[in-house]
């Protein structure tokens, strides 16, 4: 293998490489160096390094490297890159990214749109772009899912105007229950990037909502506070619907993990959160079988915590 680095790499090889699970994408380009912003900003994927020789990307559930062609002249990849435009047949598709943005920067980064944002049957608004080497990737984000019955199911940002509609229903929702101190109005007012309203697409009436957040601290993780669905809309997706738009923002946001709590007595809720793909977080006892965490919402509280990798 040809290389042109000349100092230390920044980890050994067998270090990096036993960290990898799953699926890994490693793309042989021309030059590392004048492809890393086109990785960087067109696909918001974040930079763990990069040399002439190699780069390492992480985001949107994704784990992508670079290899420079000079150091692929002695692998059986090598005899497919020496000429032409790379990866001929193959599109790789990154649900999470806004394909607005990559569109916008693709050409900035020395890639080419061969397809400007559209709107698809499929279920993704996508843009279809090139990298400087070629490669196409299909940059998307979920529509919303219509509802098969008549009518459709339209998801938009919670605006400070919501926090009216919401909470006017919220414990009647809840059964009788008082939840309203729970839920701030702040959540309207300040998340909208991160909290979403479901309504229906013909009349405008709310059928749900989520508040959640991204970590300001801890630039990898989000949190999802609080969701609540119509009880005469139960049954419909509405629940999954929004999850599976806060899951795209995160990723976008450039976030790997997604966090929620409910409480032990919440079955419902377990077994919708582990439905949709979230692990129970081991916590300091068992409680109704469930691992949970004593006093983390103050004295007294016992809740399961679920995490997922998004």
């Amino acid at each position: 293998m040809t290389k042109l680095r000349t100092g230390e790499p920044w980890q050994p090889a067998d270090v990096y490489g036993r960290s990898l699970r799953g699926l890994s994408l490693n793309l042989v380009v021309r030059s590392v160096t004048e492809s890393v912003a086109f990785y960087e900003q067109t696909l918001t994927l974040r930079r763990l390094y990069s040399d002439e020789d190699f780069a390492a990307f992480a985001g949107h559930g994704l784990r992508l490297m670079l290899h420079a062609d000079h150091t692929y002249g002695r692998m059986p990849t090598g005899r497919h890159v020496a000429e032409g435009l790379r990866g001929a047949g193959v599109e790789i598709r990154l649900l999470g990214p806004s394909p607005d943005h990559a569109a916008l920067c693709a050409a900035q980064c020395g890639g080419e749109v061969l397809l400007p944002p559209t709107e698809f049957a499929h279920g993704w608004r996508e843009c279809h772009v090139s990298d400087p080497s070629g490669y196409v990737f299909v940059v998307g984000e979920p529509t919303a899912e219509p509802e098969r019955k008549g009518g459709g199911v339209r998801l938009r940002p919670l605006q400070g105007e919501d926090a009216d509609t919401v909470l006017a229903v919220l414990d009647a929702w809840w059964g009788g229950r008082s939840m309203t101190p729970r839920l701030p109005r702040l959540f309207f007012e300040y998340f909208s990037d991160a909290s979403f309203a479901a309504e229906d697409g013909e009349s405008g009436r709310l059928l749900g909502f989520l508040c959640g957040f991204f970590a300001t601290g801890d630039s990898e993780r989000a949190y999802i506070h609080f969701v609540g669905v119509d009880p005469a809309e139960r049954g419909r997706g509405i629940g999954r619907l929004l999850y599976e738009r806060f899951f795209a923002a995160a990723r976008a946001a450039g976030r790997t993990s997604v966090t929620a709590i409910t409480a032990p007595v919440n079955t419902a809720s377990v077994a919708f959160h582990q439905a949709m793909g979230f692990h129970l977080v081991p916590g300091d006892r068992i409680e109704m079988g469930l691992p949970v965490h004593t006093g983390r919402e103050g004295p007294g509280t016992s809740h399961v915590v679920f995490r997922r990798e998004v």
